[in-house]
């Protein structure tokens, strides 16, 4: 079944991608478990707009400090900015407040930047 992407929420909190429709909500292709304590762990840091998705990032370290967010930002974010024809000033960019992105280093780099 395709349904038009119009239709879909992201539920971010959640961690997984489901659909409106609530007849659809459960199956097992829109549902993905997160297991909450004992399994692996992975971390993996990204972008969307309207125009796209941009890169995802595996990260090996176990926490983001601000040397790794700005070298994240360094090798991706531009990157995506280039690939889809899009100036910094054209976009909004949203952070949800981790100590490595409201950082003095980090406020300072971006300042540099972009």
């Amino acid at each position: 079944m395709i349904i038009h992407h119009d239709t879909w929420t992201i539920h971010t909190a959640r961690g997984y991608l489901t659909m409106d429709n609530k007849d659809d909500s459960k199956k097992p292709f829109n549902y993905k478990s997160k297991r909450q304590q004992g399994g692996g762990s992975l971390m993996v840091w990204g972008y969307m707009t309207a125009l796209g998705p941009g890169y995802a990032c595996r990260m090996l370290e176990k926490s983001m400090n601000s040397d790794l967010y700005q070298h994240v930002l360094g090798t991706t974010y531009f990157d995506l900015l280039h690939y889809y024809g899009l100036q910094h000033e054209d976009v909004i960019f949203q952070q949800d407040g981790a100590t490595c992105q409201t950082s003095d280093p980090t406020y300072n780099w971006m300042d540099k930047k972009a």
